[in-house]
C-alpha cells in the first residue's frame, strides 16, 4: 500500500448524509470511502490520480438498515447457537 486516508466520524456522518440525498442508502462506515475520496480531491500533488479519463470506485460496506444479529457459538460456522 503506498499511503492511506483517515476521515472523522463527523465527515463519514456527512457523506452519508450525501449519499442519502443520492438516495445511496449507506451509514457511516460504508460513506467513509466519499469522505476519503473529498480528502483526496483537496490533497496536494494527488491531482493525476483524478482527472477525467480515471474511473472510481467507491465501496459500500454499511447500510443504514438495522440487521437482527444471530448469535453463533462457533464464529467460523453457519448454523446458530442452541
Amino acid at each position: 500500500m503506498d499511503g492511506g486516508i483517515s476521515v472523522t466520524d463527523a465527515e463519514a456522518a456527512e457523506a452519508g448524509a450525501r449519499l442519502a440525498e443520492a438516495a445511496i442508502d449507506s451509514g457511516p462506515c460504508g460513506a467513509a470511502s466519499l469522505a476519503a475520496l473529498r480528502h483526496l480531491k483537496d490533497a496536494e500533488g494527488a491531482e493525476h490520480l483524478l482527472t477525467p479519463d480515471r474511473i472510481v470506485v467507491l465501496l459500500n460496506t454499511e447500510a443504514t438498515l438495522e440487521r437482527p444479529v444471530t448469535p453463533f457459538s462457533d464464529p467460523l460456522s453457519a448454523s446458530p447457537s442452541t
